[in-house]
């Protein structure tokens, strides 16, 4: 038995729905469908009634999932505590990591979890830069921090606004970025919104003014181009406090962007984003990557806990998607 299936198996007796956990989860509502299935044949009870419009668990179901919440917990928890091993240095020593705003919410789950294992969330001092900041001081970054971007799958789209040093470095220099994930952009909506009750929205659909966004200068320039508005417009909001964003999809309409990590993450840890996630289409992908830290044994030690935790916790939506496809999709062989 897999932990995934036991996973969707709880977000299906939360959200009552096997289409709105596959969203949740990032998966295909037919696939998920038949994970339940299975799960129901290899424990051979009979988890939910179907028989009204909203899936309930029977009182089997319910036994199952008070246990299952256990297992999974502990099971996570497992899973970060042999991420933190490896290399690990003996003692913990606070150290810099600066972080693009948008970055920033990809990389936060992670950075609670390492100092949540470590029993010390002071460890990482987080300062926020632009992805544009980071790439003209390229060549003078300080060897002991980690910085930590995202860049579009298709750098074509910032070819333009980036120093052509700092893309040469990025595709030719070994070990000066390392990538470490691959996500999708993802809308998020309220429950009640028209949107919610589609299996995917595209960009041209969406209303700039309605789009509530963090004051990221990538992100936006992400938005203009995929709503094809180069160089025209801003979204209706930008914020720096994630917490207005929450507010701005639940309470006033509108609906904001991130990438499909997070919500995996925080379904694991069974911290639910909030509002309904959906596929964007034409998909628009883009890599989380690092520069720098290899001076610094804590940082260097932060980033293979990232990688034995992605490896081992999302092993499937690792394989899916591959962040070193990003040299691939540039022309260029991983450096």
């Amino acid at each position: 038995m897999q932990m995934e299936s036991l996973s969707l198996f709880l977000a299906v007796a939360e959200s009552k729905s096997i289409a709105k956990a596959a969203q949740r989860l990032y998966i295909t509502p037919q696939g998920a469908s038949a994970a339940i299935i299975a799960l129901e044949k290899q424990l051979d009870v009979r988890l939910f009634d179907r028989s009204g419009a909203a899936l309930e668990l029977t009182k089997e179901g319910e036994a199952v999932a008070a246990e299952a919440e256990r297992v999974v917990g502990s099971y996570r928890r497992l899973q970060s505590v042999a991420a933190l091993q490896g290399g690990s240095p003996a003692s913990r020593e606070r150290f810099r990591v600066v972080v693009s705003p948008f970055a920033k919410r990809t990389l936060a789950p992670v950075i609670e979890e390492f100092g949540r294992i470590g029993d010390d969330d002071r460890v990482v001092d987080l300062v926020e830069a632009s992805v544009y900041d980071m790439a003209r001081r390229y060549d003078r970054l300080d060897a002991g921090t980690l910085y930590v971007l995202d860049l579009p799958m298709d750098l074509g789209i910032v070819a333009g606004d980036l120093p052509p040093g700092f893309l040469d470095a990025v595709l030719n220099d070994p070990g000066f970025f390392e990538p470490f994930l691959l996500s999708s952009f993802m809308l998020r909506c309220a429950d009640g919104s028209a949107y919610s009750k589609k299996p995917w929205v595209r960009w041209s659909d969406l209303d700039m003014d309605k789009i509530a966004c963090h004051n990221d200068a990538f992100l936006e320039q992400m938005i203009r181009h995929y709503l094809g508005r180069a160089g025209d417009g801003e979204p209706g909001m930008k914020v720096t406090n994630p917490d207005l964003l929450d507010a701005a999809v639940r309470e006033q309409g509108m609906v904001s962007l991130f990438g499909s990590f997070p919500v995996i993450f925080r379904e694991r840890n069974r911290q639910p984003t909030g509002g309904v996630a959906v596929e964007l289409r034409p998909e628009a992908s883009f890599v989380t990557g690092v520069v720098g830290g290899a001076g610094n044994a804590q940082a260097s030690a932060f980033l293979r806990f990232m990688q034995r935790l992605l490896r081992q916790s999302f092993s499937s939506y690792m394989r899916r998607n591959d962040p070193d496809r990003f040299f691939e999709e540039n022309g260029a062989a991983r450096p």
